[in-house]
């Protein structure tokens, strides 16, 4: 028969002080061995007293660890990690094959440190969680990490509050593990100060974030936005951009934005990619007190964003497929000053005269030519292979097409006779 050693904490649910193991709460010692005992000791609560204390390698937390809550004093408590090669000051690990994962844990009130910078290329992480659900990560402030301050993958069901980040590659990040995506995980109050991503996420389905705040991120010289969807879905309550250098990248993603702030306010544009297929619901929904609109459809009516659609985006209809982006209008509007052939429209020389087939296209034009005291007239009709063709019949003398060249001449009394013309064209593609 042999016994086992059974803690007074593990009896009577009792929370552990990590003093009574070792810890030095003055940053001098290495404070990770008896920390780690702590967590390891089978205690349920693992409590961190106020202080720094610096640790020389990651803590570890398995599936089988007891542990369910670690919680430092009131956000004075600070872990700060010395390394030379990529840590975490917490990695929670999982067991596979088959994913076996540490579920119903939280971490509070921490400060979150690095000796090195965003940029030292060790791909450091304030958390690093593989696969967990359930948990909860509260009250948490995480600098100076290479890889991220606080970065989820393949894990489920996981709520985050009062988290900020500053000087990280990502402040909040959300990826893939072996191939399992982040689902149903909500962000509540999120600050990010001076990192590549403030937030980014890699085909994460479900998520949800609400007032976060992204300052001094994403980039000019780069796809990298302060909030960057790179497939899934999210939705963004109140988001709140202000002096990022690129606000928002959305690839093959489907974002909702409700009541976003500073919308328009990165130095670069921001940007929205799709390369849809038939039967994809994928898109940006923008939600304002005044307007719903869908720029996957739309034109790009807001300022400052690219929107960027790729080939192939049909909608499957009876009998064939519609493509968009092959019909566009241009209008142009002005004054005739002199008796003499003017030029009004140029078309491309391609498109009306040109030996490739493939760039050949169709315009419908709309026009007239006088005033109010001097009427010249109005007039419709198509201009294809050269050659203008009027609906009326005949070509009216005072409008021509002269080579790839739309052209009027009205003859008056007197000068000055506005014309327009509105040029619809009609591209095969």
């Amino acid at each position: 028969m042999s016994l086992t050693k059974v803690s007074y904490s593990m009896i009577t649910g009792a929370p552990v002080n990590v003093l009574d193991y070792g810890a030095d709460p003055t940053g001098v010692a290495d404070s990770r061995t008896a920390i780690q005992a702590a967590i390891d000791s089978g205690a349920l609560e693992i409590i961190i007293p106020s202080g720094t204390y610096r640790l020389n390698s990651q803590l570890i937390i398995t599936k089988n660890s007891a542990v369910k809550r670690i919680s430092g004093f009131d956000m004075s408590t600070t872990l700060k990690l010395y390394t030379a090669v990529q840590q975490s000051c917490f990695e929670i690990q999982y067991v596979a094959p088959p994913p076996e994962t540490k579920q119903f844990l939280t971490i509070e009130n921490l400060i979150l440190d690095s000796n090195g910078t965003k940029n030292d290329g060790l791909f450091t992480y304030g958390i690093l969680a593989l696969g967990c659900s359930y948990a909860q990560f509260n009250n948490i402030r995480s600098t100076n990490f290479s890889g991220s301050g606080l970065e989820l993958r393949g894990s489920v069901y996981v709520g985050i509050a009062n988290f900020t980040a500053g000087s990280c590659t990502y402040g909040l990040s959300f990826q893939l593990l072996s191939g399992v995506q982040c689902t149903a995980t909500q962000v509540d109050r999120a600050y990010v100060s001076g990192c590549l991503r403030g937030i980014t996420q890699t085909n994460a389905v479900n998520m949800l974030y609400n007032d976060i705040v992204m300052e001094f991120c994403g980039s000019t010289t780069t796809n990298d936005g302060a909030l960057h969807i790179a497939g899934g879905t999210a939705t963004c309550n109140t988001p709140y951009f202000e002096a990022n250098f690129r606000n928002v990248v959305s690839i093959e993603g489907s974002p909702i934005f409700v009541q976003p702030y500073g919308w328009t306010s990165g130095t670069a544009a921001n940007i929205f990619t799709f390369s849809a297929l038939a039967f994809d619901d994928r898109g940006v929904t923008l939600q304002f007190p005044y307007n719903l609109y869908l720029p996957r459809i739309n034109a790009d009516i807001t300022s400052n964003r690219d929107l960027v659609i790729g080939e192939n985006l049909t909608i499957p209809v009876a009998g064939g497929s519609v493509i968009f982006g092959n019909e566009t209008m241009q209008v142009a509007s002005g004054t005739l000053t002199s008796a003499t052939w003017t030029t009004v429209f140029t078309i491309p020389t391609a498109e009306v005269t040109g030996t490739a087939v493939n760039l050949l296209a169709m315009y419908e034009y709309t026009c007239y030519s006088g005033s109010a005291d001097l009427s010249t007239g109005f007039d419709s009709g198509t201009i294809m292979n050269a050659t203008l063709r009027s609906y009326s019949g005949s070509t009216p003398a005072w409008l021509r097409l002269s080579s790839n060249l739309v052209q009027m001449n009205v003859t008056g009394s007197s000068y000055g006779l506005n014309y327009k013309i509105v040029m619809r064209r009609i591209y095969p593609g």
